[in-house]
């Protein structure tokens, strides 16, 4: 059994990577504003510095693996100090611990988003961990009416210093694969107000195309046994996140040639991202790269030239 500690574990991509850790017979380790074995304010310098703290009497010091999966999109300085300080703080902090296990694994939720616009003063000022000047940044940006590049940029400086970090001494070195995920649109708590009106839905989909998330309306096929129409259903949900069940509906097809891969249907989208984590957190693998980052990372080195 291993020891995962999981940030934002209250809902979303956080709640179903804790859910599908404890399914496999590993210790998820919670962490979030409430709702959680350990409650801090990732926004906060005391909160971050408590974390490890906790997690260390929660676990006597034994951790295996962390999902800092924690984050906001609420076009906010806040955005910042938990997408890029937070984080960065939680896999810090966390990193005396994860160098006791024999097989660690440290995995960070990024965002297709930092291949969107985003401000470049932002982003440094977030590299060289200047958090003051940084929510400053923000909420010029606000003031701005440029609010919108906030989460971007925190996503976008979030993945550089990732790749910065994870080949150095401190993690390649010390045996500990640093990675991240990229998740596209995922129907949780954090982009509700983004898919509240059929206006928001037409807007998001404009701007990320993603036919098969449960942003997007859709029918299933004539016959199909899950009943699904623009929202998840938990019998749909059940079905495909099965990698092993038969296809019983169009939404747990699979993929022609690769019967282990359920198809990328709507409900199956946030477990699906919760399996990466989870993946990238428990592998035995040397290096569990997950393939969503390293698009993502290919896709930025083929725009600009980051040292």
């Amino acid at each position: 059994m291993r020891t995962v500690v999981v940030t934002g574990s209250a809902s979303g991509i956080g709640r179903a990577t804790c859910e599908l850790l404890t399914e496999r017979g590993d210790r998820p380790v919670g962490v979030d504003l409430h709702d959680a074995d350990v409650v801090v304010d990732l926004t906060t310098p005391d909160g971050r510095a408590s974390l490890p703290e906790q997690v260390t009497a929660l676990t006597d010091g034994h951790v295996d693996g962390v999902v800092a999966n924690a984050g906001l999109a609420h076009q906010a300085p806040a955005d910042v100090a938990v997408n890029y300080f937070g984080t960065v703080a939680t896999l810090e902090g966390l990193r005396p611990l994860l160098a006791r296990s024999p097989a660690p694994r440290a995995v960070a939720t990024a965002s297709m988003a930092s291949l969107m616009d985003h401000d470049d003063e932002l982003v440094d000022l977030c590299l060289v961990a200047d958090e003051p000047g940084a929510l400053d940044r923000a909420a010029r940006l606000v003031e701005a009416d440029r609010a919108g590049l906030i989460y971007a940029s925190s996503k976008v400086a979030l993945c550089r210093w990732l790749r910065r970090h994870a080949p150095t001494p401190a993690w390649a070195g010390a045996g500990i694969p640093l990675n991240a995920i990229a998740p596209g649109v995922v129907e949780t708590p954090m982009v509700a107000s983004f898919l509240a009106t059929d206006e928001a839905r037409t807007a998001l989909a404009a701007l990320v195309p993603m036919p098969c998330t449960a942003s997007w309306p859709r029918r299933c096929r004539p016959g199909c046994s899950c009943g699904w129409s623009a929202r998840r259903t938990p019998t749909c949900a059940a079905r495909s996140s099965s990698s092993t069940e038969a296809p019983t509906s169009c939404c747990a097809a699979t993929r022609p040639g690769d019967p282990r891969r359920p198809r990328q249907s709507p409900c199956a989208r946030s477990r699906r991202w919760s399996r990466s984590s989870a993946a990238a957190a428990t592998s035995s693998w040397p290096f569990c790269t997950a393939r969503c980052f390293a698009w993502t990372r290919a896709a930025r080195l083929t725009r600009e030239k980051s040292p």
